[in-house]
């Protein structure tokens, strides 16, 4: 088999904007949090380096392995506030 090349996402550099805004600051500058494995994360190779940058930035946010009811579903950039929980969402 050929080594997998990491491939970063158009929508992961530049976020798409969602239309959200923090409920605590009022900021636009909004992500959307990840939850599960993520696909370019592998055992037997490091992490991207422009991942590692994306994640440190904030513009990819990993909420954990499990997605709960009541897990935010928002980060806020500019306050670090977490907000919006996937009960009063449609997904």
């Amino acid at each position: 088999m050929g080594k997998r090349k990491n491939r970063i996402s158009k929508n992961v550099i530049t976020p798409k904007r969602i239309g959200v805004v923090c409920e605590k600051c009022g900021s636009k500058e909004i992500t959307e949090i990840s939850y599960g494995l993520p696909a370019w994360i592998t055992i037997d190779e490091p992490v991207d380096p422009r991942m590692e940058k994306l994640i440190e930035e904030k513009r990819i946010v990993l909420g954990g392995c499990i997605r709960g009811e009541e897990s935010p579903r928002y980060y806020c950039r500019t306050c670090r506030n977490t907000f919006g929980d996937y009960r009063r969402t449609n997904l």
